[in-house]
């Protein structure tokens, strides 16, 4: 199959497949048939589910496994060209987390090929290393072999929290359930350090600056502060703790997991949401 342009189909794709039928319902009773029935942007469903496939699964996640998962030492080096042309083997925090759920993911609810849990296995044991279950942070970047970069712990907890939700889907992998509570372990800590540190909002309201060995600078970073505000709440820490949260309870219930879910759900909509 060759590649196509579908810029404007993924755009919006999610809810029109969800609401399209309905509107073209509505429409049709309003003013006739309507000549594009049963498809969007004049694909079928069937076609638009295909087209999504196949760049995931014929062009996205072959593009991962040759040049960007690391299948000697663990973990996902992202920093490359779309021809694969490596710019960096830095390694994120981040990425580490959302590279364990994607192949954790698509080992369990897409297909449970062997290669899928091992490359989601071995960054678990790339990042494990760096404690992520421990009392601070986990800091934002390393190098190939795993040696942190920067000046310490990350001073914002999103890569924590990926880091706990790839956590939670790889335990849902045979043999992988105790996954699950280092996930809880870090999710506590990541509400702790976000409840009581002090100064935990005085810091960057973007990516963090990291400087690398050599001087430069190892990622973009937004040098903006928000001053005189003690703990400023971020309406996109509650997004990712929610979403964490959700999938961890899918698995099973936990007081302090629902907790921090109805905190997150009442955070966003009580006092982030403007109506």
């Amino acid at each position: 199959m060759k590649r196509r342009a579908f810029i404007g189909v993924t755009a919006a794709a999610g809810a029109a497949a969800l609401t399209g039928c309905a509107g073209e319902r509505e429409q049709a009773a309003k003013s006739g048939p309507v000549p594009s029935a049963g498809q969007l942007a004049g694909m079928t469903l069937e076609e638009l589910r295909e087209e999504h496939r196949y760049w995931m699964l014929d062009d996205f996640v072959p593009l991962m496994d040759k040049f960007v998962a690391d299948h000697d030492l663990g973990g996902f080096m992202c920093t490359v060209d779309r021809d694969g042309t490596r710019l960096s083997s830095d390694k994120r925090t981040w990425f580490e987390g959302r590279g364990i759920w994607t192949y954790s993911y698509l080992y369990n609810k897409v297909d449970p090929k062997p290669r899928y849990a091992e490359i989601a296995g071995k960054s678990v044991e790339f990042i494990s290393k760096q404690n992520p279950a421990g009392k601070e942070l986990m800091p934002a970047e390393f190098t190939k072999e795993g040696k942190p970069l920067g000046n310490g712990p990350d001073p914002i907890f999103y890569g924590d929290v990926f880091v706990a939700n790839g956590f939670q889907e790889y335990s849902k992998i045979k043999g992988n359930e105790g996954y699950w509570d280092i996930a809880k372990r870090i999710l506590l800590k990541c509400m702790d350090i976000y409840d009581n540190r002090p100064g935990y909002g005085d810091i960057p309201a973007g990516p963090s600056r990291i400087v690398r060995a050599d001087g430069a600078a190892a990622g973009a970073a937004r040098d903006i502060v928000i001053p005189g505000v003690e703990r400023p709440r971020m309406c996109g820490h509650w997004m990712v703790l929610l979403n964490c949260a959700q999938q961890m309870l899918e698995t099973r219930s936990d007081p302090d997991i629902e907790l921090i879910a109805r905190r997150s759900v009442e955070a966003i909509m009580d006092y982030h949401y403007n109506p």
